[in-house]
């Protein structure tokens, strides 16, 4: 473990930290819930300033012990890691990559299995798959195909992981309309915000081979290529 504490003012100081990664997942996941729990309580700050006083109450745990909430907090789960596999990193005698983090060692990852004791494998995904379902929510591996493939939210210069966007019918759904409404090519990712600037506010958009073409409410033309 490693700290670096530099004031930045007499009444903040930046914190920087390098921690087991389990254990950062952990303590970032920690930080989450209890800012989320000091906003049911009254908290009216920004998300980021509640996050920073949540990591300042860790300094002396009895704080959290003594919030008033009719239910204890729910304890730490299970870290959440993506590792990605495939014939490529086989081939190089690497087991995967893990998301946002970089390569993967077997060495690592067994070290990982022993502490937390389970993991969820998800099965082989064809990612160029263009089956379709009758029903307006995707299967749990569309909706993975579709992450996996587009990475952040498609309006034009969002960011935005595709996990935590809102997955969009790109010509919208309708109830008993024509079969197989769903599926990976009439889906994208949007963040709340631009789903709801497509939704209510004029903006229209189409998957073509070079990417998502996208049309203003003004007629200005906006493409945001695909990554692959």
């Amino acid at each position: 473990m490693w700290f670096d504490i530099s004031p930045d003012t007499p009444a903040t100081t930046d914190v920087y930290a390098r921690l087991d990664t389990l254990d950062a997942q952990g303590l970032d996941e920690t930080i989450s819930d209890l800012a989320t729990t000091l906003g049911r309580l009254g908290d009216t700050s920004p998300v980021d300033t509640r996050r920073a006083t949540a990591l300042g109450m860790l300094a002396d745990p009895q704080q959290v012990l003594d919030l008033d909430v009719d239910t204890p907090l729910r304890p730490a789960g299970t870290p959440t890691l993506f590792l990605h596999v495939d014939a490529d990193h086989l081939d190089k005698g690497t087991p995967g990559s893990i998301e946002k983090l970089g390569p993967a060692t077997l060495a690592l990852i067994a070290d990982w299995l022993e502490r937390v004791g389970k993991v969820h494998i998800q099965p082989v995904l064809d990612m160029a798959s263009t089956e379709a379902v009758d029903r307006h929510d995707p299967p749990e591996w569309m909706q993975t195909l579709v992450v996996l493939r587009d990475t952040h939210c498609v309006f034009p210069g969002c960011r935005t992981d595709a996990r935590s966007c809102d997955l969009d019918h790109i010509a919208p759904y309708q109830e008993h309309g024509p079969p197989g409404q769903t599926s990976p090519a009439n889906l994208a990712p949007l963040c709340r915000r631009h789903h709801n600037q497509k939704t209510h506010h004029g903006w229209h958009y189409t998957r073509e081979p070079d990417g998502y073409r996208w049309l203003s409410p003004l007629g200005q033309e906006h493409l945001v290529p695909h990554l692959n």
